[in-house]
């Protein structure tokens, strides 16, 4: 098996954190303008630690900083039992633009499915694409998540859109514990 060259850490908050998170945000505007249709906002990084679905709270919320060696490079945000106890909703797995295309998302996605693995009653991941950002479809096609076909509206200030839903199932922790049998 290859060394990891990306980890991840968990977001607290702190000053130094959420500037590197800001600068995230502010390397992926090609990101920013498909799903928002204007550049990234200069308090995108406080948005996304501090934003929650109904009925979800702090202890369910995981903001991750995606790091290469010291420098963070990209962030995950990671729901565990929404929109229902067995689904985990990846709400943003986004890395800046420099390091997009190298085999990295790869990396962090299987990084990610082993944490929700860990969380023991997790059935399935699931994410949704903003329709104007379609092109990462294949991506996420390769790691295996499947159209659902459901489709949701989508809008940020001007730009429409609508959410397509995809999931994909993971072996609960006690599947792959039995297989090591």
């Amino acid at each position: 098996m290859s060394k990891e060259r990306v980890s991840l850490k968990i977001i607290d908050g702190s000053k130094q954190q959420m500037i590197a998170l800001q600068r995230v945000f502010d390397g992926a505007p090609d990101y920013a303008m498909r799903i928002m249709g204007h550049p990234p906002s200069p308090d995108e990084a406080h948005s996304t630690v501090s934003t929650f679905p109904p009925d979800v709270g702090f202890k369910n919320k995981f903001v991750y900083g995606i790091y290469f060696g010291e420098e963070m490079i990209g962030c995950v945000d990671l729901i565990r039992g929404y929109p229902d106890k067995k689904t985990a909703m990846l709400g943003l797995l986004l890395l800046m633009e420099k390091y997009q295309k190298i085999g990295l998302g790869n990396e962090v996605y299987q990084q990610v499915e082993k944490i929700v693995i860990n969380w023991g009653m997790i059935e399935k991941i699931r994410i949704g694409v903003v329709g104007t950002n379609d092109i990462v479809i294949p991506f996420w096609k390769r790691m295996g998540f499947i159209d659902t076909k459901i489709r949701k509206p989508y809008r940020c200030d001007k730009l429409k859109s609508e959410h397509i839903i995809f999931e994909k199932k993971v072996k609960l922790g006690f599947e792959i514990w039995k297989e090591r049998l």
